[in-house]
């Protein structure tokens, strides 16, 4: 979760508020740029869009506008951190539109825009596992250390649109 400034300060002695600096663990900002890094990975930046492989099935050409990602974190149970997890939660992927293309079929083309990144989620968000287990970054549900979400697109490859722009 990430606090305005005002808001931190205003709150902070009634909630408090673990994202906001000087009191944001140093695991909390590492879980930060493994998302980050989990971004540029997994999703290409071609002018003011983001792309990837989305879809239920990973296998959708997804263009996203303006993303923004955070973090949520879990509690460790004592049995997660027998087993060497020092972090657990997950990143969030959240966008103002997106759109699929669909190759084949009757509605082949770019779709109508939608309003959120995931329409296979009812937060409309896109959520990936993140832990650190003795001191290595996993994603997703087989917590692999391979931060990957389909192929990379080639932004020269991305069909051009039959209307509302790129």
């Amino acid at each position: 979760m990430r606090c305005p400034l005002l808001g931190c300060v205003s709150w902070l002695f009634v909630l408090g508020c673990s994202s906001c600096s000087p009191f944001r663990s140093a695991v909390r900002s590492q879980a930060d740029g493994a998302a980050e890094q989990f971004v540029e990975k997994a999703f290409t930046k071609c002018g003011d869009s983001y792309y990837g492989m989305l879809g239920k099935y990973g296998t959708e050409l997804t263009q996203m506008k303006d993303i923004s990602v955070t973090t949520g974190v879990e509690t460790l149970s004592a049995a997660d951190k027998l087993n060497g997890y020092e972090w657990m939660g997950e990143i969030v992927i959240h966008c103002r539109a997106s759109r699929a293309y669909s190759s084949s079929g009757r509605y082949s083309g770019w779709q109508e825009w939608q309003p959120s990144c995931n329409s296979w989620e009812p937060s409309g968000s896109i959520e990936v596992q993140l832990a650190k287990k003795n001191g290595q970054w996993l994603y997703g549900y087989d917590r692999s250390p391979s931060a990957s979400y389909g192929p990379k697109i080639d932004c020269n490859r991305i069909p051009p649109p039959k209307t509302g722009g790129r």
